[in-house]
């Protein structure tokens, strides 16, 4: 049987990280700052982020059961609408709000007030755990990480609602040398490019990834969380967040940080925070945005139950 969404968080919570405060961790002005916050926990569970166009914040918030919107920096709670079932997956538009939803096993579409709209793909269009959502507004592009199905879903939204399948990623199916088990994505949309992270096998054959796809589905580059002949960079890669200037920003749940990977090399060029339930300190972190003109990284800090703020994270040394 494979493990739901819900096993897996469960089953990460109560794992102990192999570092509490991994190796290269960098503790510049970004982590500084977050760690004279004092912490507030406003969220049951959250799981996956997303910008408005106001610039504020969409969080799903798995065990509450609701969509959650929160100022810029997550630190007050705006508005928020219940969701029947397990929210996973979020993103958004101006005028709408995509949710995952586990227990249904549909990508929902509501208004920003929580108002349902339709299902992406129609009413009949089911995948097996929509883990996470990203969208090309300008293409008009909605891509679906499919995580039990192992598969990316590419859907067109020009023709207005539910949204065409156009097809996936792998373009042939699932292929366990492409995608074994898919978490999160980010969009390059200037280089029309889709980055997944990717679990790996559990059984140590296929390393954990981020794997970088055209949107036309041709695999490009892989970057490997192996480092030399023993060790990881990272583990378990959740959210991904990219700068439009070639660096990757790679949530790892299970270090408890935030990996920053050059696109082009996979070298890592720094990390944020390090394992801990302190201001600046990540205990499951599951996404990330990054806000364009604030340069801040915001991280869905899950176990803590808030959003964690790098302020200026994306500027590096």
């Amino acid at each position: 049987m494979k493990p739901s969404a819900a096993a897996l968080i469960v089953g990460l919570c109560l794992s102990t990280p192999l570092l509490a405060d991994p190796p290269g961790v960098i503790r510049g002005r970004a982590e500084l700052q977050a760690r004279a916050r004092r912490p507030v926990s406003l969220l049951s569970s959250p799981v996956r982020l997303a910008q408005t166009g106001n610039g504020n914040l969409l969080v799903s918030d798995y065990r509450g059961q609701r969509i959650v919107e929160m100022d810029n920096r997550g630190r007050t709670i705006v508005r928020s609408f219940s969701i029947p079932g397990r929210p996973l997956a979020v993103a958004a538009t101006d005028s709408q709000v995509y949710v995952g939803n586990e227990s249904t096993h549909r990508v929902e579409v509501y208004d920003p007030t929580g108002q349902r709209l339709f299902n992406l793909g129609g009413l009949t269009h089911a995948f097996e755990q929509p883990t996470d959502i990203a969208i090309d507004i300008q293409q008009q592009l909605v891509f679906v990480v499919d995580g039990q199905a192992k598969l990316v879903k590419v859907f067109d939204m020009s023709a207005g609602a539910p949204g065409t399948l156009l097809g996936t990623i792998p373009p042939s199916g699932p292929d366990p040398s492409l995608l074994t088990s898919p978490t999160g994505i980010a969009l390059d949309t200037q280089e029309q490019e889709v980055l997944v992270s990717d679990f790996g096998a559990s059984d140590g054959t296929t390393d954990p990834r981020v794997q970088i796809f055209s949107y036309a589905g041709s695999h490009l580059v892989s970057i490997s969380g192996q480092a030399g002949m023993f060790g990881r960079r990272f583990s378990r890669p959740q959210g991904l967040a990219v700068d439009g200037a070639g660096h990757v920003f790679l949530a790892d749940s299970w270090l408890g940080a935030v990996i920053v990977l050059d696109r082009s090399t996979g070298a890592q060029l720094a990390t944020l925070g390090s394992y801990g339930t302190g201001p600046g300190q990540l205990a499951l972190p599951l996404d990330i945005v990054i806000d364009q003109n604030s340069q801040d990284v915001l991280v869905t800090n899950n176990r803590p139950g808030r959003i964690e703020v790098f302020v200026e994270g994306a500027v590096l040394p």
